[in-house]
């Protein structure tokens, strides 16, 4: 009876202390979402809701993007970007690209939990595969798309996917609307400096629970102190699937010199919904001298459009 009793107190001690020190400790863990509605479980990113993601991916503005990146980059879990950085593009698979903002969201097997669902990205086969977060430990089986297993729902990168999977009236709506630019028409041009060379691309992108239209520049080498690149676009427009549409603006944006492998992004729409057109005409301005006395040089236009105007 002794030895129970002294086990009883030594227990209530212990809780004691224990509550004590959670209490004082402030650090994120896997169990608590940050103040942006996200964690890591050391696997994959996990948003609380859709509603916290829609506020990450919806336009976001510079800082809130780099607040984003920059909390995820704490978390213990490989992103897509981790294990599959940019180098180079090739026009041939362009189509399977993901953009640097939505590749640092996914994980490395191209997963992302939102709210109650995992979420898996084939962007080869156009398809989006979702899983309810219930049945985590099946989640071998949606990495290997395992079509078998029938607690696996296959949608198609097509659909505004978040909407469907919440039974929302206007995601059901617009998927018979008849409104679409589906299938995004890719272009990418190249400008030979010297050793040097610069590529532009204009990019649609669709990923179901992602969609984004931006421009994206890349050079193979370091930029001097007397050289200048810009990405300069010409009637810049988006429309939003059965929605207003967005411009035209020209955007040209001057890069810093002195960055290796520089790449930048000029990012024109980010949304969790499809667009049913767009007009992208972007090409490389590239200046060699002092801001007084300088040569420039233009890449051909790196255009594509769908039901668009222009």
């Amino acid at each position: 009876m002794k030895l129970i009793k002294k086990t009883a107190l030594l227990l209530v001690f212990v809780s004691f202390f224990s509550c004590s020190n959670d209490e004082e400790t402030t650090s994120l863990t896997n169990n608590d979402f940050n103040s942006l509605g996200m964690k890591s479980d050391g696997k994959l990113l996990i948003f609380k809701n859709i509603e916290d993601y829609e506020k990450v991916v919806n336009n976001p503005s510079e800082a809130l993007q780099n607040e984003v990146l920059s909390e995820i980059a704490k978390m213990g879990h490989l992103t897509y970007a981790e294990v599959n950085p940019i180098t180079t593009l090739d026009i041939n698979t362009i189509n399977t690209y993901i953009s640097p903002y939505f590749s640092q969201l996914i994980n490395k097997d191209n997963c992302i939990q939102i709210g109650s669902h995992i979420f898996k990205i084939n962007k080869k086969n156009e398809t989006v595969l979702v899983l309810e977060a219930k049945y985590a430990n099946e989640y071998l089986d949606l990495i290997q798309e395992n079509l078998s297993n029938s607690h696996i729902q296959i949608y198609s990168t097509n659909d505004d996917v978040l909407g469907l999977i919440s039974n929302d009236d206007e995601a059901i709506s617009n998927k018979a609307c008849s409104e679409d630019a589906a299938g995004g028409r890719n272009q990418g041009v190249g400008l030979q400096i010297g050793g040097r060379l610069v590529t532009l691309y204009s990019i649609y992108e669709k990923s179901g629970i992602y969609c984004s239209a931006h421009y994206y520049m890349y050079s193979n080498a370091t930029f001097s102190s007397t050289e200048r690149a810009y990405i300069q676009t010409e009637n810049t427009w988006t429309k939003a699937k059965c929605s207003s549409a967005s411009g035209p603006s020209s955007l040209p944006w001057y890069s810093s010199p002195g960055h290796y492998g520089y790449e930048k992004t000029l990012p024109v729409y980010k949304s969790t919904k499809r667009l049913n057109g767009y007009h992208l005409k972007g090409r490389i301005r590239f200046e060699s001298g002092s801001t007084t006395s300088y040569t420039t040089s233009f890449s051909t236009w790196a255009e594509i459009e769908a039901n668009s105007p222009y």
